[in-house]
């Protein structure tokens, strides 16, 4: 059967209405509830959408995915494309 790989990242929304609102959110407004909800953890939730920004798209890791052998690569986005889930078998 092979083993089972199950990857949940964050992501960048498609849309060009969605996404400047998703920056705005992600970028400011999630950094300020973490300083105020989460005793003041503003900077890790900075680094949470610098990395997000950066990091290869949902299509790029489930090409990688297929790449490096992996077989049945599905992919399942959540949130207006703000979330991706990858499944595979190997």
């Amino acid at each position: 059967q092979g083993g089972q790989l199950v990857i949940l990242e964050t992501s960048q929304p498609d849309s060009p209405l969605v996404k400047p609102f998703w920056q705005l959110y992600f970028g400011h407004v999630m950094p300020l509830f973490g300083r105020v909800f989460a005793k003041g953890k503003y900077q890790e939730y900075k680094y949470l959408d610098e990395t997000t920004e950066h990091f290869m798209d949902y299509m790029t890791l489930g090409q990688l995915l297929l790449k490096s052998g992996f077989k049945k690569v599905r992919i399942s986005r959540f949130n207006l494309g703000a979330a991706a889930a990858h499944y595979a078998t190997k």
